[in-house]
C-alpha cells in the first residue's frame, strides 16, 4: 500500500536466474523487467527466507517505491504489504528496511539452518546498517517465514536496498 508497488511475479529456471531482469511477464524485451525470484526459491513462499527482485526505477515503478521506506515517517505508517497466490492472501509486516551488502542471500546463508537464520535476523536488525529503519517490538523466530524485496540501493552500488516482511497472516481465499 501506498507504493506503485503492484505487478505479477515471475519466476526464473536454473537456465537463467535472471531472465526477468530486462523481460516482462509474456518474456518480450522490457528495460524495466519483471518482479522475479530465482529457482533457489519454492513459487509458494514456504521457504524460510524467500527474495525477489526488482529494479529500481526512478520513476517509481517496479521496486523504485521501496525507497519511500527509507522515510521513518512512511515506514512508521506502513506496516504491512500482501502477495496474492492462488488460494492465498500472505499478509507480511514490514521489520526492517535498510541498505544491506550485496552478497547473493540465498547462495550465502543456508537458512534451513536455525542458528544461520537467527544470525541474519540478529544482523538485519542490528543498528550498523546504513540508512536503516526498524521496527521495534517485532518477534522472528526460525519457525517464521520472511520475505525480501530486493532492490538498488541509492548510495552504495555495493550495496542492496531490503525491505523485509515476516509472515503474519496466510488468508485461505477461493
Amino acid at each position: 500500500p501506498n507504493t506503485q508497488v503492484d505487478y505479477p511475479i515471475a519466476h526464473t529456471s536454473e537456465d537463467d536466474e535472471n531472465y526477468y531482469l530486462d523481460r516482462d511477464i509474456y518474456k518480450q524485451y522490457l528495460f524495466a523487467g519483471t518482479i522475479y525470484s530465482q529457482p533457489l526459491n519454492k513459487t509458494d513462499f514456504s521457504d524460510p527466507v524467500t527474495v525477489l527482485y526488482g529494479h529500481n526505477m526512478l520513476n517509481g515503478t517496479m521496486f523504485g517505491d521501496l525507497h519511500k521506506f527509507e522515510d521513518e515517517e512512511f515506514f512508521n505508517k506502513n506496516k504491512y504489504f500482501y502477495v496474492y497466490t492462488k488460494g492465498h492472501i500472505l499478509t507480511y509486516e514490514v521489520f526492517a528496511a535498510s541498505d544491506f551488502h550485496n552478497k547473493h542471500l540465498l547462495r550465502n546463508y543456508d537458512f534451513s539452518d536455525k542458528k544461520v537464520f537467527n544470525d541474519y535476523v540478529n544482523e538485519v536488525l542490528s543498528e550498523d546498517n546504513y540508512n536503516s529503519n526498524i521496527r521495534k517490538g517485532v518477534k522472528i523466530t526460525e519457525k517464521d517465514k520472511l520475505l525480501v524485496l530486493s532492490t538498488c540501493s541509492n548510495y552504495n552500488k555495493n550495496s542492496r536496498y531490503l525491505v523485509q516482511g515476516v509472515l503474519v497472516d496466510d488468508e485461505f481465499t477461493n
